[in-house]
């Protein structure tokens, strides 16, 4: 859980960055600006999120070891578990913090009440009968019904759903990820940890979903 509370802190610091400008395209109402900066947005959260899930589930154990020592190998296989609610965490941030521009919290209190009492109740079943590997499905499931609930707002209001070209790439370049790292499973987990973040962008790039053009941007901007 503390893993997972990293990355949340890091999607939540990263939509603190495009929070100002998607609020000044909506109160202007440059509905093209604020599509741009929301798809790309969701763009890049895809791009982080599912190599990190196909990642935690293929290395959770080699990493929790390094991470933590050998006593808590066993809580890897329950990070892999997370990390799926964590894929469904930076969606319902992006889609959480757009509800917060477009000022429709108050239709969100009863999301997120009928949330949390669903999650008590999913805690109360699930951790009895099943332990730790009950508390992270549960985890998974309430969050799930965050992201959906949040998207639902969002999507009432603006009428936007964002395209999935690159999220669908991001999937596929992980799956793949997944596959190698399996094949190569005997060799050291930094080597791993290395080989599948190169194999992942030479994936997405690949597959299109890194342009050039994007690169270019990204590289004016930290030069200017």
């Amino acid at each position: 859980y503390r893993v997972i509370d990293q990355f949340t802190a890091f999607a939540t610091m990263f939509i603190g960055l495009v929070l100002p400008p998607m609020t000044a395209a909506w109160v202007s109402r440059d509905r093209a600006r604020f599509s741009k900066i929301y798809q790309g947005a969701f763009d890049a959260y895809a791009i982080i999120a599912f190599p990190l899930m196909v990642g935690a589930l293929m290395l959770g154990k080699q990493l929790m070891a390094f991470v933590a020592g050998t006593d808590f190998v066993a809580s890897g296989a329950v990070l892999g578990i997370l990390m799926i609610g964590m894929v469904t965490i930076f969606f319902s941030t992006l889609f959480g913090h757009v509800v917060v521009v477009l000022n429709k919290q108050k239709p969100m209190i009863f999301g997120y009440a009928a949330t949390a009492i669903v999650g008590l109740l999913a805690y109360a079943f699930a951790i009895p009968r099943y332990g730790m590997f009950g508390a992270a499905w549960a985890t998974v499931g309430t969050e799930t019904i965050i992201m959906i609930i949040t998207f639902a707002v969002v999507w009432r209001v603006t009428k936007l759903t964002p395209k999935l070209f690159v999220f669908w790439r991001s999937i596929l370049a992980s799956l793949i990820m997944g596959y190698a790292l399996y094949i190569f499973s005997a060799y050291h987990f930094l080597i791993l940890l290395l080989g599948s973040a190169l194999i992942y962008s030479f994936l997405l790039y690949s597959l299109g979903a890194i342009k050039k053009e994007t690169l270019r941007e990204m590289l004016s901007t930290q030069s200017s």
